[in-house]
């Protein structure tokens, strides 16, 4: 597999909303999608993975931290930061043909839930697997595999 590094003229985009920094975004995305997408396709020659796997978790993580970065303001610090996370959440997750990040998520939702807010994974990603010398399992917080009451035993204990 041959690698490149393609150097940008700038590493930063433009700090605030234009029709060139939307533009910048949507390339930044496509070449981090093209190269992620070559780790993929190696990673799945050698050991079975599932490519669309690979992608969901990938998409789960980047989720997360969109909602980590949006829920505390000192990340931010003005509303037209905030509002310039948005856009770019947007742009990341937009529902495109070529979009590998446009996978739906779902929100979990407890009535008896106060804390943050979280998306589940479609996939389970098989870290219960690993013999950690436990009695039980360890399933993730986020795992497709546990109903409402398990996760949120999980997550009050």
């Amino acid at each position: 597999m041959a690698y490149e590094t393609e150097m940008m003229e700038s590493s930063l985009l433009p700090a605030f909303c234009t029709l060139e920094r939307d533009h910048q975004l949507t390339e930044y995305i496509k070449n981090v999608q093209n190269h992620t997408e070559s780790l993929f396709q190696a990673i799945a020659l050698h050991t079975g993975a599932n490519i669309k796997v690979m992608w969901a978790l990938v998409t789960h993580n980047l989720r997360q931290l969109y909602v980590q970065l949006m829920s505390d303001q000192k990340h931010w610090r003005t509303k037209n930061r905030l509002e310039l996370i948005r856009r770019d959440q947007t742009a990341v997750f937009e529902s495109r043909m070529d979009n590998r990040f446009a996978i739906k998520l779902n929100l979990f939702e407890h009535p008896d839930w106060q804390g943050p807010c979280f998306y589940l994974r479609p996939y389970c990603c098989l870290a219960y697997q690993i013999d950690s010398g436990a009695a039980t399992r360890d399933y993730c917080t986020t795992c497709p595999k546990l109903d409402p009451e398990e996760r949120l035993l999980l997550l009050n204990n």
